[in-house]
């Protein structure tokens, strides 16, 4: 973990901030009461960020201690204080620090203003590596430069040339160019010099040579020299060995047609593994689902998809891409609830290179990816407030900007959010903008939880059975009625995706052709707080008829512990479908 050093002169402010990081994950913290006592630490422990008061006692203040880390040290400083004047400002700007909080300020924004120091750091290291590099490169580039008269007679040429044709320049100078050059090089060379010295123009060219019994490919730029009365007098030929380039061209276009065949596979791995067959049930909820999920699927609508955890939002989604006219783009999901704060806006809306995003190449967001195709918004909700005005934008406008760019890009993007929080709840909380929820909510499709759809539960079953009799080379013919029927008595808190994992770990236990299934009892009771009243009701229902034997008259009867009519008690087992097993 990073070392953090807090340059602050009062004690209780500075043990608190080393609390806060403390909290946050970094317990390699020191403390220094003025700038004498700061340099001291940087020498001695070179911490790898700095939190630094502007405001500090003794003859070393935060803006000077600045000054000496940015001259002497290679470590980046956050400036933390309580003054707000302008000149003050203005004299920590000359310093180059790497943010600014004012006192107070929340945890969430200590946490935010490293993270961003730190990143900004890092790319700015790779960038100054990389300039190093390329310096490097520069000074040992071979471009060989020949200046060659009317009659082909070597005037002039610089010592990587020389050193190229392994010659001294004393021994070319004034010999004609066939002396340099093996026959058909010079021959093109002797055309492309006539061709100069008639048009008075210049020319570049890329040729696959045989130089020194290897090809090799040249760049050259042939260019007329002219004297004061614009006579041209000779020809200046720059000439560089660009085989690495041509190289790495081949290598880019065999990657390009490598991920072009990829994306391809891709689209078809998607149709076949999340197609209609894995959408599975026959209950009247689904069918109305999947029937919605259809006539929506032929407009451009924007969808808003709701439901629990687990109960397959992410397969109709992808059912609605795949029954639109966007079907043969590929799709792009993205889960906004995994994205970092720091790095969301870029990754959906990309960014361009430069010192003002810290970013050495340019990065394609999602939303430019999913142009003419549709993008799945994973947990919607979760989606930070300043970031919904410009998803808002696209839906209405179908516009938006790189990040460090002024340059609008328009594009063509059908719009699926998934969520399962209550986005109406949010919006009244503040926490979700009002404008963006109504557009998502033009067409919004709830998926039923598993609970609410007991006869699609025997199919399921049968599903992943089949699935991990595959993964586990078992073969099952049986499922007992009664672990059927309790499978579609439990009230499924997680859903689709927690009666899969109870079918693999009764397969992975199971020894027979008979599938003994476990039902996880304890976490109906630790979930329970999360059923609507309804389902409370079934289940404290279910559970009195457990205890009578399933007999509802009679003295101790489910109707009298219920201190219920019988014919009640009768008329809500059949409203809220429960049945003996």
């Amino acid at each position: 973990m990073k070392s953090i050093l807090i340059v602050e002169d009062e004690d209780i402010i500075a043990q608190n901030i080393a609390a806060s990081l403390k909290n946050l994950g970094y317990n390699n913290t020191y403390i220094a009461e003025s700038g004498k006592k700061a340099f001291k630490i940087i020498e001695e422990k070179q911490p790898d960020l700095i939190l630094s008061d502007i405001v500090l006692k003794g003859k070393i203040n935060g803006i000077e201690l600045a000054h000496q880390v940015q001259k002497k040290y290679n470590i980046p400083l956050i400036y933390i204080t309580a003054y707000s004047d302008e000149d003050i400002i203005n004299k920590a700007k000359l310093t180059g620090p790497y943010g600014y909080l004012t006192k107070p300020f929340r945890k969430k924004d200590l946490k935010i203003s490293i993270d961003i120091a730190l990143y900004k750091f890092r790319i700015e290291q790779k960038l100054r590596e990389s300039e190093k590099k390329y310096r490097l490169l520069l000074e040992n580039s071979v471009c060989q430069i020949l200046y060659y008269d009317l009659k082909g007679r070597l005037v002039l040429i610089n010592k990587k040339a020389a050193e190229s044709l392994g010659r001294k320049i004393d021994d070319l100078i004034g010999k004609l160019i066939d002396e340099h050059f093996p026959k058909p090089i010079a021959n093109s060379y002797k055309q492309r010099m006539n061709e100069i010295i008639e048009s008075g123009k210049g020319a570049e060219f890329e040729d696959l040579l045989e130089f020194h019994s290897v090809n090799r490919w040249f760049w050259s730029n042939f260019q007329p020299m002219k004297n004061d009365d614009d006579k041209t007098i000779g020809v200046q030929i720059i000439s560089h060995d660009i085989t690495k380039r041509k190289k790495a061209e081949e290598e880019i276009k065999l990657l390009k047609d490598l991920l072009q065949a990829e994306t391809e596979y891709l689209r078809k791995e998607v149709k076949l593994s999340h197609g209609h067959k894995n959408i599975i049930g026959e209950s009247n909820s689904l069918k109305q689902v999947l029937n919605r999920a259809e006539l929506v699927a032929k407009t451009q609508s924007t969808v808003l998809l709701l439901g629990e955890t687990g109960t397959g939002k992410e397969l109709i989604a992808q059912r609605i891409h795949e029954l639109s006219t966007r079907k043969d783009k590929t799709l792009i999901k993205v889960n906004c609830g995994a994205l970092p704060v720091s790095l969301i806006e870029s990754e959906l809306f990309g960014k361009e290179k430069g010192d003002y995003t810290g970013a050495m190449t340019k990065q394609i967001g999602y939303f430019e990816l999913a142009d003419n195709s549709t993008i799945i918004l994973d947990e919607i909700g979760e989606l930070p407030h300043e970031l919904q005005v410009k998803i808002l934008r696209v839906i209405q406008d179908g516009q938006f900007e790189r990040l460090g760019s002024p340059k609008t890009i328009k594009v063509n993007v059908r719009i699926i959010a998934v969520t399962n929080c209550n986005l109406e709840k949010q919006v009244h909380e503040g926490k979700f903008r009002s404008d963006l929820y109504y557009r998502l909510n033009v067409f919004p499709i709830t998926l039923p939880p598993l609970r609410k759809r007991p006869e699609d539960i025997p199919s399921l079953t049968w599903s992943f059975v089949r699935e991990f009799e595959n993964a586990f080379g078992k073969k099952i013919d049986i499922i007992p009625r009664k672990s059927m029927n309790e499978l579609q008595h439990y009230s499924w808190p997680g859903n689709i995706r927690e009666l899969r994992n109870v079918i693999e770990h009764s397969m992975i236990i199971n020894q027979s052709n008979k599938l003994r299934i476990e039902i996880p009892r304890a976490t109906e009771y630790i979930s329970s707080a999360y059923l609507s009243l309804e389902e409370l009701e079934r289940q404290h229902i279910i559970q009195v008829l457990k205890s009578t034997g399933w007999r509802v008259k009679g003295k101790n009867g489910a109707a009298e512990i219920l201190k219920l009519k019988p014919t009640t008690l009768y008329s809500k087992i059949k409203r809220l479908g429960i049945k003996r097993f």
